[in-house]
């Protein structure tokens, strides 16, 4: 197409020089036959020779310069194409709908993607990765944030392979999850059975804030494990063999949130399983059996430095009485609790009783409650408490009817100031058939003064 326009402009070019050479041809030989011999025709022909010689050097130069501007003008225009001409008949075989084209993505900071990424579930992030190297470069680290294992195969194919390539994508790893098969009682167990896995899963020791291990045989190496996890918040363990633990950690991470449930020595009655004195610094504590578990009550256990805020004691399995659950609050020390959750299972099902007397003993480790604010447990224990403790502001009650009448009699003996108590009766749907326990009783009231419910509204209990 260029070079047909260059064409073009130089056939204007000649075309715009051609009159003038013309006219100068015919213009000298009417001069010269008029004429006639003259000695001044020489001249005459000296005058017209020179002027011929600049007439045709400034015809080449008007057609270099109109030939300079047309390639100057063609060099900066850009190549367009002919429009096809279409009938309407044509037009109306041959339409398509409109291309869809995707909005230019808007240029956020990589900061701000990346906490989008954070709210994203795993299924989305993979799809995204795969868009485009940008999203794949800034959606890995929330894609590996979260890991989950459940089982040691699962885990050992991880580690030998992924992480074996990307190490440096080991500080990403925010929440660790092992979800393993609990052994059989009845089954004999090699401990060291995991110490490989725990041996590779130092590569995550620097980013790792949540450790959720369940159903392990937990190897000599953990307790080394836990001394390298300097941002480690939030542990976990549940339905665990527990090596012997050291009397400290030489670095023990700051933890906000201890759950250690349903622990088991390798040997019975050598050691405790339970090692909450591993973090002096820890605020929520959630134990079930406690350190003197599966009855050995003269264990010597190393003292526990920690002061929580919160501390949730679970049900024994073998153990009805509220007296187990005192000596393990005694283990604590108790100048920062300001909420305590006992739970006792065995209140949601027939005979629906605790075997311990009513009103149980004092206890003198129980007199550094000084903060203890909100108060969840059996009727025994808040009985006690109620006794030992001038702070309560929030109660919930656990048992049946009339023994709930008591604790909340002597609730209301004891305070004079405004206390908000929460009286729950709960049973399952097989007990509901029998007998006289049909109907849950779940009472909230607030007592306005000593002995005078004043505002009763009917609740379900968030157990």
């Amino acid at each position: 197409m260029r070079f047909t326009i260059l064409l073009t402009l130089l056939a204007a070019a000649v075309a715009y020089a051609a009159p003038i050479e013309v006219e100068l041809v015919r213009r000298i030989p009417d001069e010269t036959d008029n004429s006639g011999p003259s000695p001044h025709r020489d001249e005459k022909r000296r005058c017209v020779m020179p002027s011929e010689s600049v007439t045709a050097n400034l015809l080449m130069s008007r057609s270099l310069i109109v030939l300079g501007i047309a390639a100057v003008l063609l060099l900066q225009t850009k190549p367009w194409s002919r429009p096809t001409q279409r009938t309407p008949s044509a037009q109306l075989e041959e339409s398509h709908p409109p291309e869809m084209l995707p909005r230019p993505t808007p240029e956020l900071p990589t900061e701000i993607w990346m906490l989008i990424f954070d709210f994203a579930d795993t299924r989305t992030l993979a799809a995204v990765s795969v868009t485009c190297r940008f999203f794949h470069a800034i959606s890995m680290d929330a894609l590996v944030s979260h890991l989950v294992w459940q089982s040691p195969e699962r885990a050992r194919r991880h580690l030998s392979t992924f992480w074996v390539r990307f190490q440096n994508k080991g500080r990403s790893v925010s929440s660790l999850t092992i979800k393993f098969t609990p052994f059989l009682r009845s089954e004999t167990v090699a401990f060291d059975v995991y110490a490989d896995i725990f041996q590779a899963m130092s590569v995550f020791r620097y980013g790792l804030r949540r450790l959720v291990i369940c159903g392990t045989a937990l190897p000599d190496n953990f307790f080394e494990f836990l001394d390298g996890l300097p941002s480690l918040q939030d542990l976990n363990l549940r339905q665990c063999i527990v090596p012997p633990s050291p009397q400290h950690l030489r670095t023990p991470p700051h933890l906000q949130t201890l759950s250690l449930v349903d622990l088991s020595p390798r040997c019975v009655g050598v050691y405790s399983a339970y090692f909450v004195h591993l973090f002096p610094s820890v605020t929520n504590v959630s134990i079930d059996h406690g350190p003197h578990a599966h009855h050995c009550s003269k264990l010597s256990v190393p003292t526990i430095e920690c002061a929580p805020k919160r501390i949730t004691l679970g049900p024994a399995v073998d153990d009805v009485s509220c007296l187990h659950y005192m000596d393990t609050l005694s283990l604590f020390r108790l100048h920062e609790l300001e909420t305590l959750v006992v739970i006792v299972t065995e209140l949601h099902y027939p005979p629906f009783i605790c075997f311990d007397r009513f009103p149980m003993k004092d206890n003198p480790h129980l007199t550094q409650l000084r903060r203890l604010q909100t108060l969840v447990a059996p009727p025994h224990v808040v009985e006690l408490l109620a006794r030992a403790t001038s702070g309560l502001r929030r109660v919930a009650i656990q048992a049946m009817r009339f023994t709930i009448l008591l604790a909340l009699l002597v609730v209301a003996v004891v305070y004079a100031a405004p206390v908000e108590v929460q009286l729950v009766h709960r049973i399952s749907e097989e007990a509901r058939d029998q007998g006289p326990h049909r109907d849950e009783v779940s009472l909230l009231g607030h007592l306005k003064s000593p002995g005078n419910v004043t505002h009763i509204i009917g609740e379900p209990f968030a157990g």
